[in-house]
């Protein structure tokens, strides 16, 4: 089946999102030969422009106050148009009543992308704008009821969308011949410097017990609760210290010397490979690129309980262990710091073999593809 994948080629990236599933689909593609998948040739086609509140401005009056943006003339060169925002699809809505093709949508946004709009221009304005919301939660509705085929990477990744958007219970019910599964993957990461090194510049002894983590220090993102877990940990424990990488901002870390922020990192990987565990406390989430990644590295992972992490608890994925509060968290550190160091390795090869065999870019693609076979022949 002849599919354009919407996104810019020339802006794909491995570091996240739309532009990182589009990267490895692009990737394998071409290393597999496959010639039936395409992007768009300029990132102009579905920009919003500008930068900031400008960005999500634009992207607003771009959708209501002038819609009809360009449509693209290849669309009837293909059998089917593969979108991976609400927003995108939506403002292709002129265009695609006139597409006889199949429609997909992948929508990547950790919550429904009219909340994540509405809330980044109501923190540069100070107005409700309960009408703005509801507007763009249009754009949502269209574009999930619009579409022909939903992927998701696992039926746990819905949960924000369940929990914060009341309608999506309702077209899920009514589309739900329509779901399809398709695990996000990715090419294994590498860290820059050996263990040794890391440890060394962060005043880590080798038998010192290290916990990592990287990512916005946000509340979504579980930082408050990572601080909780450290204020327990560090006070119980004169071996133990946690190494942050990210940008120290909005909320800031503990004051310990065995609390240790990095900052900003091109490296993220060197500090995860040094660390005996990997700490994804995010309170919600889709299904967290930093996790794959964690896994493969062969880092042991303890994680929330919440959205697309459930999925490695489904699946009994044994290097992965779930909490629901920081207390249980901060048991499973402590199991995880009393075993042999041979146990916890082995915890961590099987999160390795796991991702290689789940979860690496090859992998993806093959799914992507078995998925777009199926929807061909109408299964």
């Amino acid at each position: 089946m002849k599919t354009l994948v919407y996104l810019p080629k020339n802006a794909l990236s491995p570091r996240g999102g739309p532009l990182a599933s589009g990267y490895y689909i692009a990737l394998e593609a071409e290393r597999s030969g496959c010639h039936d998948i395409s992007f768009l040739d300029s990132p102009e086609e579905r920009s919003a422009g500008g930068k900031g509140i400008w960005k999500w401005v634009n992207s607003f009056l771009g959708l209501f106050l002038w819609p009809g943006r360009k449509s693209l003339p290849q669309f009837l060169e293909y059998d089917a148009i593969h979108f991976h925002t609400t927003r995108d699809l939506f403002a292709q809505r002129k265009s695609l009543r006139r597409f006889p093709g199949k429609v997909l949508l992948t929508s990547h946004s950790p919550v429904p992308l009219a909340l994540e709009m509405h809330a980044a221009i109501r923190r540069k304005l100070p107005f409700r704008l309960n009408w703005l919301l509801k507007l763009l939660t249009r754009m949502d509705e269209y574009a999930f009821c619009r579409a022909d085929y939903i992927l998701f990477p696992c039926p746990e990744a819905q949960e924000p969308y369940l929990a914060h958007w009341p309608e999506y219970a309702r077209i899920r019910e009514q589309k739900a011949s329509a779901y399809r599964y398709v695990l996000t993957g990715i090419a294994p990461r590498q860290p820059q410097r050996e263990i040794a090194d890391v440890r060394r510049e962060i005043g880590a002894a080798d038998n010192d017990f290290l916990l990592c983590y990287v990512g916005r220090h946000d509340e979504i993102k579980g930082y408050d609760v990572l601080k909780g877990m450290g204020e327990t940990l560090l006070a119980a424990h004169g071996d133990v210290k946690i190494v942050v990488a990210g940008k120290e901002a909005p909320l800031r870390g503990l004051d310990h010397p065995h609390w240790i922020e990095v900052g900003y990192t091109t490296d993220p990987y060197s500090y995860m490979a040094a660390a005996d565990v990997f700490l994804l406390p995010n309170k919600e989430t889709y299904f967290d690129l930093v996790m794959i990644e964690a896994l493969s590295l062969g880092s042991v992972v303890i994680a929330s309980r919440t959205g697309g992490n459930k999925f490695y608890g489904r699946h009994d994925v044994p290097g992965v262990l779930l909490y629901d509060t920081i207390e249980e968290a901060v048991g499973l550190i402590e199991n995880v710091k009393a075993m042999f160091p041979e146990e916890r390795q082995q915890l961590g090869q099987a999160n390795l073999d796991f991702y290689k065999e789940h979860l690496i870019s090859t992998a993806f693609f093959a799914d992507y593809c078995r998925v777009l076979a199926e929807l061909e022949g109408g299964t």
